[in-house]
């Protein structure tokens, strides 16, 4: 597994919230292939109806059907505080000043990318 840490320690448990099922897909097959455990939903909505205390990560889209990423964010923030998972925006749509202060993956990706 890749040592990747975050403020809370090693990531190991990550959740990819993408509304593109393509994108999503290929972001679940690359952390998975790196030892990552690997949950995904293609909602806010839907997001926030799972644990999300139990995740390291929430790498999540900007621009979303329904709720957008930083509506996910703030929901998280509220509800978990401290507890909160690290959430990193991957899109192609939004500003970096319009996400800060997250951290930003601009797509395309690729594996070689990293």
């Amino acid at each position: 597994m890749s040592a990747v840490a975050s403020s809370q320690g090693f990531v190991e448990r990550v959740l990819v919230v993408e509304d593109d099922e393509v994108n999503r897909l290929m972001m679940v097959r690359m952390l998975q292939a790196e030892g990552y455990t690997v949950d995904s939903v293609d909602r806010a909505e839907k997001a926030v109806l799972l644990n999300l205390e139990g995740y390291d990560i929430v790498l999540c889209d900007f621009r979303l059907p329904g709720a957008d990423g930083k509506s996910l964010v703030r929901v998280i923030t509220k509800e978990l505080g401290e507890n909160a998972p690290a959430i990193v925006f991957v899109t192609a749509c939004a500003s970096v000043e319009e996400l800060a202060p997250n951290t930003v993956v601009p797509k395309p990706f690729s594996r070689s990318s990293r």
